[in-house]
């Protein structure tokens, strides 16, 4: 029993804490960049419902024979825009819960996915259901992309080491702000 070793929270088998390792560039270099660039695909998706709105009911093209004009009034627009943060919110803590019992990557993967099928689908929902099947896909949209902050946190502490969980926090969430800029 004298040769029993406790190890703390942060210690490996070898006596080495987070601060005495060195970490090189590795996987979780890959996934960060991943992660990072899979935000910014979700904030497209997010944002280009904007735009698409607006080309959508823009009546001046109403006679060109190619495109399909829809009736929309600015009421009906403020509708379908605000109703992906309807399904955003509904879905925050019930997908917190999930990504905990079931892990970040099937979270992770099920909001990429079922975006990109959805934003694929927007055109012709809107030519089958108009407005009503618009603001069903975007609701949908929203539920799932609020499936990436829990899924990412997940994974985050899942894959990455303590020191380094910050940083990497930083530099996957500054994606958001990289489109941002990127689309100005």
């Amino acid at each position: 029993m004298a040769d029993a070793k406790i190890i703390s929270k942060n210690e490996d088998f070898e006596g080495h804490t987070d601060s005495d390792i060195r970490y090189g560039i590795g996987i979780r270099h890959l996934q960060v960049v991943c992660m990072t660039l899979n935000l910014i695909c979700l904030i497209i998706a997010r944002s280009s419902m904007g735009v698409a709105v607006l080309a959508m009911s823009d009546t001046s093209r109403r006679n060109a024979s190619d495109v399909l004009v829809y009736d929309w009034d600015k009421k009906t627009q403020a509708l379908i825009l605000s109703s992906f943060s309807w399904g955003y919110m509904l879905m925050l803590l019930p997908i917190g819960i999930l990504a905990k019992k079931f892990g970040g990557k099937p979270i992770f993967m099920i909001s990429l996915v079922s975006n990109t099928i959805l934003c694929g689908l927007v055109p012709t929902l809107a030519a089958w259901g108009d407005w009503v099947l618009v603001c069903a896909c975007r609701v949908i949209m929203g539920m799932t992309q609020a499936c990436f902050f829990s899924g990412t946190h997940t994974l985050i502490g899942q894959w990455l080491p303590e020191s380094e969980r910050t940083s990497y926090s930083g530099i996957i969430y500054g994606g958001e702000f990289l489109f941002v800029t990127l689309a100005s």
